[in-house]
């Protein structure tokens, strides 16, 4: 389906066609999460932060900080469109490797 006035494809129409390839695989709501042994991941969080601070510092020799000329905001944009490529392609990937063991069935 595209739109009446730019002529481009819809975005229903777009997930439309993706539905219908075989290796569409829905996202739906998920369960609550369940209490196990590992580690919070706040924690984790937290460790992955201190070491890309000290990656920073020994690449740029600063630690992010405000005003430092850049436009926070572009680049905090820039790394989520990135972020979304990278999940797009998890979820891909995941897809063909359920579509794969389903036809090994």
């Amino acid at each position: 389906m595209t739109h009446p006035v730019h002529g481009r494809t819809t975005p229903q129409a777009y997930g439309d066609v993706i539905r219908n390839t075989p290796r569409y695989v829905p996202i739906a709501d998920q369960p609550p999460p369940a209490p196990n042994t590992g580690p919070a991941i706040a924690d984790l969080v937290i460790a992955d932060m201190t070491e890309r601070k000290a990656i920073g510092i020994q690449r740029y020799g600063t630690p992010l900080q405000a005003h430092n000329g850049r436009d926070a905001l572009i680049d905090a944009y820039q790394e989520a469109l990135d972020l979304c490529c990278y999940l797009r392609q998890a979820i891909e990937e995941r897809a063909v490797q359920i579509q794969a063991g389903m036809e090994q069935s």
